[in-house]
């Protein structure tokens, strides 16, 4: 019988200059709206784009700042299992930080789901008016768990005019798309 540990990167053979690099659901639309990559905490990372001063709204995708597994996560698990990842409160710190540790009894309630769901900044004069046009949620009544567009997703306002919205990851083409497309009319558009 064979193990899978091949598959993991832990066990890359780096000596041929080969090194892993993680990748967000949304990769692929950054570079064909013609974003700069650069490679932060093992993650390759939108760093610029065309005309990005001239953008009014800033979407971002910012799937690699809420990973439980990344030292300074600033995630919190949702202990009801609606979602992975809320945006950070001290709540939510210090639910991670009693989960690697292993302390009872979260450790046993908590599964890690972060790797499950992709998430986007939406932030900027206009940005409330770009939600609106995506969600019937109460935009002054946040984190909660509704439909974006369509897709379930977590939509929260950490500042005014500052939006993080999460959703399964496998819908990160279609969402980023939907986003930009709602926020071109008010000079929105990828930002770094």
């Amino acid at each position: 019988m064979t193990t899978l540990e091949f598959l993991s990167v832990d066990h890359v053979d780096s000596s041929r200059g080969f090194r892993p690099v993680k990748r967000s659901a949304m990769h692929r639309r950054l570079r064909d709206a013609g974003a700069a990559f650069a490679e932060r905490d093992g993650w390759l990372v939108a760093t610029s784009f065309p005309e990005d001063e001239d953008r009014q709204i800033a979407i971002r995708d910012v799937t690699h700042l809420y990973r439980v597994e990344e030292a300074e996560a600033h995630v919190e698990i949702d202990l009801d299992g609606a979602f992975g990842v809320v945006p950070p409160t001290d709540r939510g710190r210090s639910v991670v930080a009693r989960a690697r540790e292993g302390a009872p009894p979260v450790a046993d309630e908590v599964t890690d789901l972060s790797a499950a769901w992709a998430g986007l900044e939406i932030e900027g004069q206009g940005a409330t008016r770009v939600l609106h046009r995506l969600t019937e949620l109460d935009l002054d009544d946040l984190p909660k768990v509704g439909l974006l567009s369509q897709i379930r997703a977590l939509v929260a306002r950490p500042e005014d005019e500052r939006y993080l919205v999460f959703f399964a990851q496998e819908y990160g083409h279609y969402v980023w798309e939907v986003v930009v497309d709602a926020a071109k009319p008010f000079r929105g558009g990828p930002a770094a």
